[in-house]
């Protein structure tokens, strides 16, 4: 990265949500069984209960990403109190190496 990491994500170089499915990964396999599953039970069910079912689906979709941002957010908050720890000065009984 020639830029500062603060300029790169201002710029939308740095987009941590829309990382590549690795191709032969347990995810991307689970993708396909998900995938498969919702096909066969989506041909078993009468128009009514298909909306029902997208209903589900969407509703699932829908707190996944809320959940995945706040993991994200609460993530990047604990670096940060990790970085502010770092920098912190402490009453330690021993001297650092470090100076």
């Amino acid at each position: 990265m020639n830029e500062k990491i603060i300029s790169e994500l201002y710029h939308g170089n740095i987009q941590p949500s829309t990382k590549q499915v690795v191709v032969g990964s347990a995810y991307q396999k689970n993708q396909h069984i998900l995938s498969d599953a919702a096909d066969k039970l989506e041909q078993a069910l009468n128009t009514e209960e298909k909306v029902l079912l997208e209903n589900v689906m969407t509703a699932w979709c829908n707190l996944d990403s809320i959940g995945n941002e706040e993991r994200f957010t609460e993530g990047f908050k604990l670096g940060a109190r990790i970085m502010l720890e770092i920098f912190e000065k402490t009453d330690e009984q021993l001297k650092s190496i470090m100076g």
